[in-house]
């Protein structure tokens, strides 16, 4: 189920600031996953808005 996170991993690395930040995220969007057992195909649709709201959500932080 996952391996559509490896896959897109340098697609949102590069639009959030930190590496951290970017390994943050991706261990949230896994704890959603294992809670909600998403199907792969709805992963691989949804995976880039999540992630584009989660750097914006972190970026309005700063």
């Amino acid at each position: 189920m996952f391996h559509v996170l490896e896959n897109e991993h340098a697609c949102y690395m590069s639009n959030c600031l930190t590496q951290q930040t970017a390994y943050d995220i991706d261990r949230k969007i896994k704890k959603l996953l294992r809670n909600q057992k998403v199907s792969f195909i709805f992963v691989t649709e949804r995976f880039r808005m999540a992630v584009q709201l989660l750097c914006e959500e972190m970026f309005s932080r700063l």
